[in-house]
């Protein structure tokens, strides 16, 4: 049992506890035996405990407890006849506490199983992650995002799939719109700017990325992306020399980094390391640097053995290093 079950068990038998006292100090002033009340909380608080660790309908949990309730109030009516208002307020009382134990239990007890829902999800995006199934990832996002249209991560690897999807223009929308709220994140900066070079707006990913390099100059995808930029923009030996400095870093290793105030688990996606290493050895072939062109094609295809791109580029260098 985890300690978010643990806390939703010690708020029902803490609500149980409250309920027993209110109702055995309810049937002392009757002059009556408290053992109905108390026992009729007790099974309230069974069934909230079965349905809780059984994950059943709600709807069915409240319609039992309303059938308890209902069933107490008749036979303790048969047991001890009453008629006086003082009776009716207590009895009243005690139906009311027990309906408004039912809803508290419920609403920490939907919110419990929303919370394991996401959890489990989340492991799931991270696994297809990993495994760089990236319509998975989207399908996990979207389902995340039902329960929880804010979630961060979701958000992010929604966005993200799409890009790796090829769909740039919603992945660029869903970065737009996070950034109207959140300016400085430079997580979704990024993902921007890589779609802006993938839709061909140089200008504006470069503007973008400038931005992001001139309040971190460290931050490795703004440097990949610039050296992105300046290959599109034909200044290879520029280009190369951000290539190199991404290249030097632990590019294929996972590891947490920082984005402002958030810690982001960096997964190293292999066809994103192959496109890399693929525009280094385009810039260095257009520079007829070709020993090094090949020596980048061949990583690329280390990363992407189906880039039929770089096994293009290799042939084709390797026959003009054969002439040569």
């Amino acid at each position: 049992m985890n300690l978010k079950n643990s806390l939703v068990y010690i708020l029902l038998f803490l609500g149980l506890a409250i309920s027993a006292a209110v109702s055995s100090i309810s049937f002392a002033i009757l002059n009556m035996s408290s053992g109905l009340g108390i026992g009729i909380i007790l099974l309230e608080a069974l069934i909230a405990a079965i349905f809780f660790h059984l994950n059943l309908n709600k709807k069915l949990y409240f319609g039992s407890i309303i059938i308890l309730l209902v069933s107490g109030s008749i036979l303790s009516f048969i047991l001890y006849p009453r008629y006086d208002l003082v009776y009716f307020i207590l009895y009243l009382s005690l139906i009311s506490l027990g309906l408004i134990f039912a809803i508290l239990i419920v609403t920490v007890w939907e919110k419990q199983i929303i919370s394991n829902k996401k959890q489990g999800l989340l492991k799931k995006l991270m696994k297809s992650l990993r495994e760089n199934n990236f319509q998975e990832v989207l399908d996990y996002s979207n389902r995340i995002l039902e329960i929880d249209s804010n979630n961060y991560w979701a958000l992010s690897s929604k966005a993200g799939s799409l890009k790796m999807l090829g769909n740039y223009h919603d992945a660029l929308e869903i970065c737009n719109s996070f950034i109207e709220k959140n300016p400085k994140d430079r997580n979704f900066l990024n993902l921007k700017v890589d779609c802006l070079i993938n839709l061909n707006q140089i200008e504006e990913a470069e503007e973008v990325n400038q931005k992001i390099l001139s309040k971190n100059s460290k931050d490795m995808v703004a440097i990949s992306n610039k050296a992105q930029i300046l290959y599109v923009k034909g200044f290879y030996n520029e280009s190369l020399k951000y290539f190199e400095k991404y290249l030097k870093n632990n590019y294929d290793k996972e590891r947490w980094i920082f984005m402002g105030l958030k810690p982001m688990k960096m997964i190293p996606v292999p066809k994103e390391i192959a496109k890399i290493w693929l525009s280094k050895g385009l810039a260095h072939k257009n520079l007829q640097q070709y020993s090094k062109a090949l020596e980048s094609f061949n990583k690329a295809l280390e990363f992407d053995p189906d880039s039929l791109e770089a096994q293009k580029n290799k042939d084709e260098v390797s026959g003009l290093l054969q002439g040569i």
